[in-house]
């Protein structure tokens, strides 16, 4: 994740309240697993910055993964040698745009780049990640088999970070 995020170019990485890594990212971003490329929902502001620098259209519009769902396409698509930035304005679930997430609950994580510095993103929550993933597994995709896996790890992350502590039981 790390690896992905320094290469996202500064003048999108200096405004991080103008966008959410969902997909995989919030899991990476807790240690549960790698990812292979960036999944970014943006503002319309954020697409306009991320075309004027060097952004542009996927060569597929449609997403082999996606494209069943009716609706969406990755917006703008950013790759060099290290990896790939897909940047969308609706994620695979169409009601979530980027203000649609940011009202239903964003995690606000810390991320070391480049063992240099810390710098604070917004995530997808989780809840809304394992909804997406069971969306791609209940439809049939052909990436159902990548996100079975990520099931369980969620569910259990989920439980842990919401699971009450000893010490409020103590104050009741």
């Amino acid at each position: 994740l790390s690896r992905l995020l320094c290469i996202l170019p500064a003048p999108i990485r200096l405004f991080p309240e103008r966008f959410v890594i969902c997909g995989s990212g919030p899991m990476a971003a807790r240690g549960m697993r790698d990812v292979a490329d960036l999944d970014l929902l943006v503002t319309e502001e954020v697409c306009a910055l991320a075309s004027s620098l060097g952004f542009a259209p996927p060569v597929q519009s449609r997403d082999e993964n996606y494209g069943d769902m009716g609706g969406e396409e990755r917006l703008l698509q950013f790759v060099t040698p290290e990896g790939k930035i897909d940047l969308f304005q609706r994620s695979p679930r169409q009601d979530f745009t980027f203000q649609r997430q940011v009202e239903r609950g964003v995690d606000r994580l810390e991320v070391l780049l480049a063992g240099l510095a810390r710098e604070v993103f917004q995530f997808q929550n989780l809840h809304d990640v394992l909804a997406i993933k069971l969306d791609v597994i209940l439809a049939g995709r052909p990436s159902a088999p990548k996100h079975v896996k990520d099931l369980v790890p969620l569910a259990a992350k989920i439980a842990e970070e919401t699971a009450p502590s000893v010490a409020s039981f103590r104050d009741l």
